[in-house]
């Protein structure tokens, strides 16, 4: 009856360790999988924004100026490209969206999504921007 019960008990901690593997496992794929992901995008900081326009030609008119910031770097296909902001719009200036420091209302940063990681690596690497207060 002893050796009975010990073998079950022993079965069991032997199941819950490879339940615990499959778990550790497919958390493992999961991360590099969402790695995978973001290795395509670039963050791109201090382009302004106009809040006063809709959200399609927000969106034109980020895309230009992503184009524009990008070209400078290297020539890209604006069709591959996939761009949105970070954030919520903050319609008021006056809203809680403020610098660390207290001044004006910072920027929402865009997200830049290419068809590859090597294209974003590229513009990480080669990322002198002339613009000085834009940042890759």
């Amino acid at each position: 009856m002893l050796m009975e019960e010990m073998k079950e008990l022993k079965n069991s901690v032997l199941g819950t360790k490879d339940e615990k593997a499959t778990f550790d496992m497919e958390a493992i794929c999961a991360e590099v999988i969402d790695r995978e992901k973001r290795s395509k995008n670039i963050i791109i900081y201090n382009v302004t924004e106009n809040i006063d326009m809709g959200s399609s030609q927000r969106l034109t008119e980020d895309k230009q100026q992503v184009i524009q910031i990008l070209n400078q770097i290297t020539e890209i296909n604006p069709n591959e490209l996939i761009i949105s902001r970070i954030g919520n719009v903050q319609k008021n200036k006056n809203e809680t969206s403020t610098s660390r420091n207290g001044g004006p209302p910072r920027e929402r940063p865009i997200k830049v999504t290419f068809p590859n990681s090597e294209q974003a690596l590229f513009i990480l690497r080669n990322k002198k921007v002339k613009s000085p207060m834009t940042y890759v």
